[in-house]
């Protein structure tokens, strides 16, 4: 046979048909054991599996508030301020603007210089969060007591003083912060601050005079058409009996309610409601007659003890003139320091 001759072969081969492609199986090229080949998930099926599992996500990070006096006061904070249903930015919803109630309670008033006052108060301010209520899921808890913690998990007020140079908020370990949540959802927060404020005195009758300083105090982001700052009545200002005053006397005290035009603050301007606690002091006259005015007149007292010696005593009279003129340097050079520096 020639080996350059082709000589062509006939086969058959069986064609398998669609119904046994399906159930067919498929032996992997290196292996002996056979594995079903899986049937890959259709479009709605997937879409309907993603659903269902961010709706069950979501019914898990936002559970229902029911049933939960149990709860520790931490616990029921959290689930009362999740996320999903409490927005700590935002002021609570109310119908017109939101009003907030205040009130202060004075401890201690101290000239810092002569056109400041250092004030220790006590503030708290109360207001209504329809958020914050729990009585009908939790009818046996009382009123939520907290600190700084519970503060930082709710809405509170921005108030400033516009008249300050500085203010802190006191406190040993901590702020002494303190938020009550009452079942309906009022909200009362207070703290301690010190402040120092700018009074601008008329000292023309010095160290006779009385002023009459004040303390503002006015909502930093909402204007009046949202929020609106009131006395609580009846006793919007409580004054320490008694009253720890250094170099002055309080003589008496009005509170006033308004909404002042404000410069543009952030990109906000118009009205912002201003609460004002203006109070009438008087000057410690004591310091001044012992330090100053019973000296003085000693002194000159002193000097006309000259006109009782004899002319021809020339040496005695002016020992006697010098050492009170020496005197009275020495005692006004003293009192600068206390005396105020002013054109008038």
């Amino acid at each position: 046979t020639n080996p350059l001759e082709f000589h062509p072969v006939k086969t058959t081969q069986s064609v398998p048909s669609p119904s046994s492609i399906s159930t067919t199986t498929t032996k992997h090229p290196q292996t002996a054991n056979a594995h079903t080949v899986p049937s890959e998930p259709s479009t709605t099926e997937a879409v309907i599996t993603t659903t269902t599992a961010l709706a069950t996500a979501s019914e898990n990070s936002c559970p229902m508030l029911n049933n939960l006096d149990d709860l520790t006061q931490n616990q029921f904070s959290l689930m009362l301020t999740k996320d999903c249903r409490y927005d700590r930015l935002s002021k609570p919803h109310s119908d017109g603007p939101l009003g907030v109630n205040l009130q202060i309670d004075v401890r201690h008033i101290e000239a810092a210089d002569q056109l400041q006052l250092r004030v220790h108060i006590h503030v708290q301010y109360s207001y209504l969060d329809e958020r914050l209520r729990f009585e009908e899921f939790s009818p046996r808890r009382g009123h939520m007591l907290g600190e700084d913690v519970l503060k930082s998990r709710i809405w509170v007020p921005h108030l400033i003083i516009t008249n300050e140079r500085d203010v802190s908020i006191m406190g040993f370990e901590g702020k002494d912060i303190y938020i009550s949540i009452s079942p309906k959802g009022e909200v009362i927060y207070s703290y301690r601050m010190s402040a120092t404020i700018y009074c601008w005195m008329d000292l023309k009758k010095f160290p006779f005079d009385e002023q009459i300083c004040q303390l503002n105090f006015q909502s930093w982001t909402y204007n009046a058409s949202q929020l609106v700052l009131r006395w609580e009545r009846p006793e919007p200002v409580k004054v320490a009996s008694p009253l720890h005053l250094t170099e002055f006397s309080l003589e008496d005290f009005t509170t006033l309610e308004s909404a002042k035009p404000a410069p543009i603050k952030g990109g906000f301007s118009g009205n912002f409601s201003t609460l004002t606690f203006r109070f009438h002091i008087a000057r410690e006259v004591g310091f001044y007659i012992i330090d100053y005015f019973i000296p003085s007149i000693m002194l000159v007292s002193t000097s006309w003890v000259t006109f009782w010696l004899q002319a021809d005593n020339t040496a005695p009279r002016v020992t006697l003139g010098t050492s009170t003129m020496l005197s009275f340097i020495t005692l006004a050079s003293g009192q600068t320091k206390t005396l105020p520096k002013v054109s008038y």
